[in-house]
């Protein structure tokens, strides 16, 4: 005998939010309408994800959750309908979310960035951790554990997944694909054709949050 069940059968308790930090989200999908809280554009381009990333993204996280999770997620977009972004965008968006948790009784408690920058020292040299993206990170994971992309090209970590390398150890987790043992290893996506240096990389969050490969 078939037994029918729905997602609503099932109660959602684990406390937080989730933010998700990508190329914003379509509101009105039907497995993600009833999750969203708030949408916040920094891109000046509208809260609609119109690139298809971003909704891939919430869709991943939407899966490993058991029931309806109301109302949970926050979706912070800071990459346009061409797949590119600014770091400037990026830390205000990490700078949004340190905000919200400072005026909001529930607060963000996990964030994903499927996307980041390669930025260099003296102009030569990779990131240390320590440049004005890392450095954001940082602040924002005192209070938000971040789950990070390592990035597309294999070997190279971007920031500011880097900063998931410091000897602080920050509650920073540099995500790389699940058949994939090292940072810096990516997945190539929207930015095949682009110079890869200079494009917002991709990949996606691991199946069980927390237990990174």
């Amino acid at each position: 005998m078939a037994i029918s069940v729905r997602l609503t059968d099932y109660t959602y308790t684990v406390p937080g939010l989730t933010a998700i930090i990508d190329s914003g989200v379509l509101s009105a999908h039907p497995m993600l309408r009833d999750c969203l809280r708030q949408v916040v554009d920094f891109t000046g381009e509208g809260d609609e994800d119109t690139l298809g990333h971003g909704t891939t993204v919430a869709l991943i996280w939407r899966t490993v959750k058991l029931g309806l999770p109301h109302k949970k997620l926050i979706v912070l977009k800071c990459v346009g309908a061409d797949g590119r972004g600014t770091q400037e965008n990026l830390i205000k968006a990490l700078a949004w979310m340190r905000d919200y948790n400072a005026k909001n009784a529930e607060p963000i408690v996990d964030a994903v960035l499927s996307l980041g920058i390669y930025n260099k020292r003296l102009g030569l040299l990779a990131c240390d951790g320590t440049c004005p993206l890392c450095s954001a990170a940082v602040q924002t994971a005192q209070s938000i554990k971040l789950y990070v992309a390592a990035g597309n090209i294999a070997g190279i970590t971007a920031c500011p997944a880097r900063a998931a390398f410091l000897p602080s150890h920050p509650q920073i987790i540099a995500v790389t694909r699940p058949d994939e043992r090292t940072a810096g290893k990516g997945t190539l996506s929207s930015t095949t054709g682009y110079n890869a240096e200079q494009a917002p990389f991709f990949t996606f969050v691991p199946e069980t949050p927390g237990k990174i490969s």
